[in-house]
């Protein structure tokens, strides 16, 4: 180039900024690489959950929920039972293989004078959920396992969105560590499996905030829109997403301080599209929404009976969900959440935390925050919408270390053979802090542990030891007379005596069946009534969740 077209070019590219270089984008071979190995994780995580879900019982919110959707849909009335405990998002997409099924009819039939209440349409309806998975319908959990397999899809769904939020964020390679957190997760694995709206909750909400990113960031008026509709369908998930609403508030506070504005009117836009989402949800019938509200409120001022650690409380602990994270969360996945939360820091002191770095600890800190004040001391079920979150944030931490990430291959290793030695016992799982799994029912029960799940393995244990019959204190709404449990009835929560006396006393000489929830006594009165059963060692562990002793 000639020197006076030089400067010419030097002049006129004054005050421009700077234009970086083209750079080549992958090729043909590198795409289809990086889509085979999404698509080998979500069928990896496929495969853990249907082989988990297959083999056990019914827990105790699906007995109650199971076939709910398909009245709903069909009926487009909510005035039967449990039909407003929760939105209707989870009862309708779990039910959609149950459309065509022919159910007895009559369960669905109660006095009008009581449909109205909102106490009777939150209450819970074990008897009607019973009858259907006895029925011939679902012979051999045929229809159980259909509806459990829409939940799969679901979690598949927000495997696929934790991939593309990371990938957005951190680059590809992060977008695939994201993507094996997620696939290897034993709490993502349990909820997977079951139809109930943690799973349905937990992928709304995740989807939600990544389209409400991509509207920020990108200020793209179809991003707004997808937000909105993702935004709609969590608030049909479960009440506990209307924690969505100051999350989003927050996100774009933020960005306002950063960049100093946003279109109002597709802020609004993506506010409508949420509430005719909404509202289509409900038939355009706000009541059952209303009176769910109604219901759970009431639930909250009457408590629910909590272990801890060996404490019992009806008015919970500020603390309980922190505690059911760090015991039930690998202990890799919590050295690379420390790893994330250490960057944070070095970011604060910087004053140069990443906009996106923002808008992913946000969900995080509100879900626990949430939890910490409105005390829900059942289960970890409850934040389970924060780990998508962290697998974004965890495999962006390691990916920042550049050739030091290589140092987190072992455990990365760790927290995959962790989830994999578990297998089928997802529910079950808590990490070596405690000494795993078998120490778990000292810390906590109830759904973080024993939900009623491992019929199905007890039954096993008896055919394979030749037991034609045992004593049972059994936690959970399943009957074992639909796995040929032949059992004498001892005090349990919520196993019905079907003989017409209790039974007085044990004979030596036989076995005992104790699900661990009852063990501990949390819904047993007095709390100490199997406490004699300390001085025996149990010979099996059915799931990790039932205890068989032998009474000699």
């Amino acid at each position: 180039m000639p020197p006076a077209k030089a400067r010419d070019r030097a002049r006129s590219s004054k005050g421009r900024p700077p234009q970086a270089l083209p750079t080549a984008g992958p090729t043909r071979r590198e795409t289809a690489a990086r889509r085979i190995l999404v698509a080998l994780l979500l069928v990896l995580f496929s495969a853990q959950a249907v082989s988990s879900l297959v083999t056990k019982s019914a827990t105790w919110d699906e007995t109650n929920y199971f076939g709910l959707g398909n009245y709903l849909l069909k009926n487009r009335r909510w005035d039967v039972p449990s039909a407003s405990l929760h939105p209707p998002l989870a009862f309708y997409l779990d039910s959609l293989p149950l459309v065509f099924s022919h159910f007895d009819p009559n369960v669905w039939v109660h006095p009008t004078s009581a449909t109205a209440a909102f106490a009777f349409v939150g209450a819970a309806d074990i008897a009607r959920g019973q009858t259907f998975l006895s029925s011939a319908e679902n012979r051999g959990d045929r229809l159980l396992t259909l509806s459990r397999l829409m939940v799969v899809l679901q979690a598949l769904v927000l495997g696929y969105f934790v991939y593309r939020f990371s990938t957005t964020i951190y680059g590809w390679r992060s977008g695939l560590l994201a993507l094996l957190f997620f696939a290897f997760c034993p709490n993502m694995l349990a909820h997977a499996g079951l139809i109930t709206p943690d799973m349905t909750l937990t992928a709304c909400f995740f989807i939600t905030v990544y389209y409400f990113r991509m509207a920020l960031v990108g200020n793209e008026r179809r991003y707004f829109l997808y937000a909105g509709l993702a935004l709609g369908l969590a608030l049909l998930s479960k009440f506990t997403a209307v924690m969505l609403l100051p999350i989003e508030g927050a996100m774009v506070a933020c960005v306002l301080a950063r960049r100093g504005r946003i279109r109002v009117s597709w802020l609004l836009l993506s506010l409508a599209s949420a509430l005719l989402v909404f509202l289509v949800g409900y038939d355009f019938n706000v009541t059952p929404y209303i009176q769910g509200v109604l219901f759970q409120q009431v639930h909250a001022v009457e408590g629910h009976l909590g272990f801890l650690m060996g404490q019992l409380s009806a008015q919970g602990w500020w603390y309980y969900c922190l505690v059911a994270f760090v015991l039930k969360t690998p202990i890799p996945m919590l050295i690379f959440l420390a790893l994330a939360l250490f960057l944070l820091g070095v970011h604060v002191v910087r004053r140069a935390v990443p906009l996106d770095e923002i808008f992913l600890w946000i969900p995080i800190a509100a879900v626990f925050v949430f939890f910490s004040v409105e005390v829900r001391s059942i289960g970890l079920r409850y934040v389970l919408p924060v780990y998508p979150f962290i697998f974004v944030l965890a495999s962006g931490a390691v990916m920042s270390l550049k050739r030091l990430r290589y140092v987190l291959i072992v455990p990365v290793i760790w927290y995959v053979v962790g989830t994999v030695a578990i297998r089928p016992d997802y529910l079950a799982y808590f990490n070596e802090l405690i000494g795993g799994p078998d120490n778990g029912y000292r810390y906590l029960v109830d759904s973080n542990l024993d939900w009623g799940q491992d019929l199905k393995g007890l039954k096993t244990f008896m055919d394979s030891h030749g037991i034609q019959r045992i004593y049972l204190s059994y936690f959970g709404t399943d009957s074992p007379d639909r796995y040929g449990i032949q059992y004498d009835w001892l005090p349990s929560f919520y196993l019905k005596n079907p003989a017409p006396q209790q039974t007085i006393g044990v004979a030596r000489q036989r076995y005992l069946a104790i699900s661990v929830t009852n063990l501990q006594g949390v819904y047993m009165d007095p709390p100490t009534m199997y406490r004699w059963l300390d001085r025996y060692t149990p010979i099996a562990r059915i799931g990790h969740s039932i205890f068989v002793y032998y009474l000699e």
